[in-house]
């Protein structure tokens, strides 16, 4: 953005606000907050908050959500929205900030979803993770199908982020509505790493000398045959004994057995 940039976009108290942003100038944006939506948009659907985010404005930022910017709105093509944008981000900085401004910890989509388990998708979780658990997000709240953050750790294959949040009061015995337990989860997800295991299969599509389609099974090898399986299997098993320390009991029922569980109580 270059120096026109807050005209550009905005024009009026809101162009004041951006000149603001541009010149990390709190007192002069505090001012020219009052009385305004945060999140009208400009010129080219341009929003105050956006604008700080692209300037790394974080202290703006801060001030954007104190104000009531709605970080879950403001979707843009390609970005989503500035949370979800936060959540993807490296740097932790920009969530930091929209902690610091009043976005709670334990927020939560229409599904349910909360910020732990949405951040599992990154390829920064277990720092994003440390720091929402930091700011005190209940690392046992559950989304709409009696999914947490732990489950959608083992989901996603992030053993190491699963024993953390157990070692910070995760819940090791839970189940979700459909009676798939953690520790049921686990143990397949176990189980499909054994270097034993049978390996799933590829078809390939030739023709033959007719110019029919013929169909090949090439089979492949188990996850757990590889030494990047090994280390998965070996952290997993790690898993179990925490969790197994911590009451959960393996082998572990399964859904069936404890929806059945379920309905007797």
């Amino acid at each position: 953005m270059n120096a026109n940039a807050a005209n550009k976009f905005f024009s009026g108290q809101y162009a004041e606000a951006a000149e603001a942003i541009d010149s990390h100038d709190a007192a002069r944006l505090s001012s020219a907050l009052k009385g305004l939506d945060p999140d009208a948009p400009g010129r080219e659907h341009m929003t105050l908050l956006w604008y700080a985010i692209q300037k790394k404005n974080y202290p703006a930022i801060q001030a954007l959500v104190q104000a009531g910017s709605r970080v879950d709105q403001q979707a843009v093509e390609n970005l989503g929205s500035p949370l979800q944008f936060a959540l993807m981000d490296k740097d932790l900085h920009l969530l930091s900030a929209m902690l610091d401004g009043g976005l709670s910890p334990d927020w939560h989509d229409a599904d349910g979803a909360n910020l732990l388990q949405l951040v599992m998708k990154s390829d920064h979780a277990f720092d994003a993770v440390k720091l929402l658990v930091e700011r005190r997000a209940n690392v046992n709240q559950r989304d709409g199908i009696g999914g947490s953050a732990l489950d959608e750790a083992v989901d996603t294959l992030q053993p190491d982020i699963a024993m953390y949040l157990i070692e910070h009061g995760a819940d090791a015995n839970g189940h979700m509505n459909n009676g798939s337990s953690t520790a049921w989860a686990v143990q397949q997800t176990i189980s499909r790493l054994n270097p034993q295991a049978a390996g799933a299969s590829v078809t390939d599509l030739s023709t033959d000398k007719n110019g029919q389609p013929v169909a090949t099974k090439q089979p492949q090898s188990a996850p757990g045959a590889t030494a990047e399986g090994q280390e998965q299997l070996q952290k997993f098993e790690q898993l179990r004994a925490l969790m197994a320390a911590k009451g959960a009991r393996f082998p572990a029922d399964p859904p069936a057995k404890v929806r059945e569980q379920m309905r007797q109580k």
